[in-house]
C-alpha cells in the first residue's frame, strides 16, 4: 500500500518484488482494522459502526429475552456487547471520529427507550447517565500513551511516536495521532503534561486528566440543554447529575 493525501494515484509506478509485480491496494485489514491509502480512518469508522449495529441488535434481543428492569444491567450489557465492538482498538483510529461513532451509543439507547431518532443527543446522554463516547476513546488513548512512554526508543511503536512528534507542526499531514492527543490535552489545560513527555508525571496526573475531560464533556451537554428549545421543561426537572435518582430502578 502507498499512502497519499487524497488516497488516489495520479500515476502508478511499476513496483516489483524480485520479478513479481506488486499490486497497489487502496485498503487492507490490519489486526482487524481497515487501513486506507489516504492514511485516514473514515472507512474504519464506517466498518465498526456497521459491526456495532449488529452487536446492538444482539444486545437488545438478549435484554428482551431476560426481561431485566435493572438499569445497570442494561448498561453493562451494552458495554460488554455493543460498545466493546464499537471501540475495538479505537485508541488508534477513532480520535478524529468520536462524533461519528457516538451514533453507535445513541442508537442503542434510543432503541432501548423507544425514543424518536430526532431526540437531541445531549438529552439522551443526560437522561441515560452516559458521557459522550469521546471520553472512552480519550481514556484509551491516554493508556496507549502511557504504554508508549514505557517503551525503549528502539521499539517500533515508540519510533513511530517519536517521528510523529517531529512532524507534529506539519499541518500538511492528513493524520497525526500525537497531534490529536495534544489537542485533547490542551482543551482541558494539561499542555504542561504533554510538553513534559514524562512517564511519572503522566501517571501522577492521569486521574485528574480523565476527571477534567469527563467534566468538560458533561458541561457541554448541560450547556446544550440549557440553551435548547427542544424541551423547555426538562431544564427545570433535571438536576444535571449523571446519578439521576429516577434511573436507579431495582428488580
Amino acid at each position: 500500500m502507498v499512502f497519499t493525501k487524497s488516497g488516489t494515484f495520479a500515476e502508478k509506478k511499476l513496483l516489483k518484488y524480485g520479478t513479481e509485480p506488486i499490486n497497489y491496494q487502496n485498503e487492507f485489514i490490519y489486526f482487524g482494522v481497515p487501513i486506507a491509502s489516504s492514511a485516514k480512518f473514515i472507512k474504519a469508522t464506517e466498518y465498526f459502526l456497521g459491526k456495532n449495529m449488529a452487536a446492538t441488535q444482539s444486545a437488545l434481543a438478549l435484554l428482551k429475552s431476560c426481561k431485566s428492569d435493572n438499569w445497570e444491567t442494561k448498561c453493562k450489557l451494552y458495554e460488554a456487547i455493543s460498545e466493546n465492538v464499537l471501540l475495538y482498538l479505537s485508541e488508534v483510529w477513532a480520535c478524529r471520529y468520536s462524533d461519528k461513532i457516538e451514533k453507535g451509543q445513541l442508537r442503542f439507547f434510543k432503541l432501548l427507550l423507544h425514543l424518536p431518532r430526532s431526540t437531541p443527543n445531549h438529552y439522551v446522554r443526560m437522561e441515560c447517565r452516559r458521557v459522550h463516547i469521546q471520553f472512552k476513546v480519550f481514556s484509551r488513548m491516554l493508556s496507549w500513551w502511557l504504554a508508549i512512554l514505557k517503551m525503549p526508543d528502539y521499539n517500533l511503536s515508540k519510533m513511530c511516536f517519536l517521528k510523529q512528534l517531529d512532524l507534529i507542526d506539519n499541518t500538511g499531514m492528513p493524520f497525526n495521532w500525537a497531534r490529536e492527543l495534544k489537542h485533547y490535552l490542551s482543551c482541558i489545560g494539561f499542555d504542561n503534561v504533554w510538553q513534559s513527555q514524562n512517564l511519572k508525571l503522566v501517571e501522577e496526573k492521569c486521574k485528574s486528566i480523565l476527571t477534567s475531560f469527563r467534566n468538560n464533556l458533561v458541561s457541554r451537554d448541560v450547556e446544550a440543554i440549557v440553551n435548547s428549545r427542544y424541551n423547555l421543561n426538562y431544564r427545570n426537572l433535571s438536576t444535571y447529575d449523571l446519578d439521576e435518582p429516577h434511573l436507579k430502578v431495582t428488580e
